[in-house]
């Protein structure tokens, strides 16, 4: 089977959008983390006055549901792109 270079652009193509798309879910499940579970629809000026409102609770449940399966999921799927990346390029460079 012969693999032409445009098959190797390719695969790099595809593997920059996943790394871009993993970067995203991994920056939001550190501002989860950093706002205990309440970053969904409300502005910064907003959280610090919900933050420690009981009210809000199952919304932070939720937000640390969230920021534990991005944890468990996206990050190992951030490094094995990161891996499949540096190997094609390496590849391609021969």
């Amino acid at each position: 089977m012969q693999v032409s270079s445009y098959g190797w652009n390719e695969i790099i193509g595809w593997l920059v959008i996943c790394l871009f798309l993993t970067t995203i879910f991994l920056i939001f499940g550190v501002v989860l983390k950093k706002t205990n579970g309440l970053f969904l629809a409300r502005l910064p000026q907003q959280f610090l006055i919900d933050r420690d409102d009981p009210k809000f609770e199952k919304e932070r449940q939720a937000g640390k549901k969230m920021q534990q399966m991005t944890y468990r999921y996206i990050l190992p799927l951030t490094l094995i792109c990161w891996l499949i990346f540096i190997f094609s390029l390496l590849l391609s460079k021969k």
